[in-house]
C-alpha cells in the first residue's frame, strides 16, 4: 500500500531551506536545566512586566488589570507587578536590563521598531 500526502501550496525552495535551516537551528538549541531538586514547576514569587506607556494609558490598563486577575485566579501563589515605562527612556531601560539580568523584567512589551536600532 503507497501512502502520499499532497500538500495544498508548493513550498518555493527557499521557504523550504529556510524550514529545514530551523529545524536544524533548533536542534542545535542548548538543554535547558530540569530543576531536578524539586522535581515540579515552580509557580510562586513575583512576574515583572514591563509596558510601553501610551499618551492616552487609560484603556490599556484596563486590558491589563483584567488579563492581570485572571492570571493570579490560575496562579494565586503568584505577585504580578506591571511597570509602564515611558516610550522616551524604553531603550535605555532595555539595554540596562541586558545588563544586569536582576533588573530585567519577566515579560516585555517590544515593538518591531525597536529592533532596528
Amino acid at each position: 500500500m503507497k501512502l502520499s500526502v499532497k500538500l495544498p501550496v508548493k513550498l518555493p525552495a527557499r521557504t523550504a531551506v529556510a524550514l529545514a535551516a530551523l529545524v536544524v537551528a533548533t536542534a542545535c538549541a542548548p538543554q535547558t536545566s530540569d530543576n531536578s531538586s524539586s522535581g515540579k514547576d515552580e509557580k510562586t514569587g513575583t512576574l515583572r512586566v514591563w509596558l510601553f506607556q501610551e499618551v492616552n494609558n487609560g484603556p490599556k490598563e484596563k486590558v491589563v488589570d483584567a488579563a492581570v486577575s485572571t492570571f493570579k485566579k490560575a496562579h494565586k501563589d503568584t505577585k504580578v507587578t506591571i511597570e509602564y515605562i515611558p516610550v522616551e527612556t524604553r531603550a535605555q531601560r532595555m539595554k540596562a536590563a541586558f545588563n544586569d539580568p536582576k533588573s530585567a523584567p519577566d515579560v516585555i512589551e517590544y515593538g518591531n521598531t525597536d529592533t532596528a536600532g
